[in-house]
């Protein structure tokens, strides 16, 4: 599992939860008639690139960061406000702090670090390689199957 910053949402997620899971339906399905070529971020090719991922289009051709805007600089991690309260029950946990102390890839925390409010660079951050699709389903997404 790992922590990556969400650019639809402007939250840290978990590669693992899915995201029906943590993100509102409203913001997820408006995305799924949006398609990769007419994304920002879209790069054309003898196979399309995701600039925001570094990674190919996925087959599909269709994800939730369509067009969303790249946010770059420190964010302050406050559970309840960019850290959803369902990441941390979906850790059992009950803090940001925790939940770093939670994941095995997640970036060591300094002894002295606050429960809430720890700072992070959001460009330091992972980016899922599929928005919306768990870490185990990305191979699926991405590439084609091989008979």
């Amino acid at each position: 599992m790992c922590l990556q910053w969400c650019h639809v949402r402007d939250v840290l997620i978990d590669n693992d939860i899915p995201c029906t899971q943590l993100c509102p339906d409203e913001i997820r399905l408006a995305q799924q008639e949006k398609r990769c070529p007419d994304c920002r971020h879209y790069l054309p090719g003898k196979v399309g690139l995701c600039l925001l991922t570094h990674e190919i289009a996925p087959l599909a051709e269709t994800c939730c960061h369509w067009n969303a805007t790249i946010r770059q600089g420190a964010v302050t991690l406050v559970l309840g406000e960019n850290v959803p309260i369902a990441l941390a029950r979906a850790h059992g946990v009950e803090t940001t702090a925790q939940i770093f102390e939670m994941v095995e890839t997640a970036p060591e925390l300094a002894a002295d670090a606050p429960e809430e409010g720890i700072v992070m660079r959001i460009e330091e951050m992972a980016v899922p390689l599929v928005y919306g699709v768990v870490s185990t389903d990305w191979d699926a997404a991405l590439y084609p199957s091989i008979p």
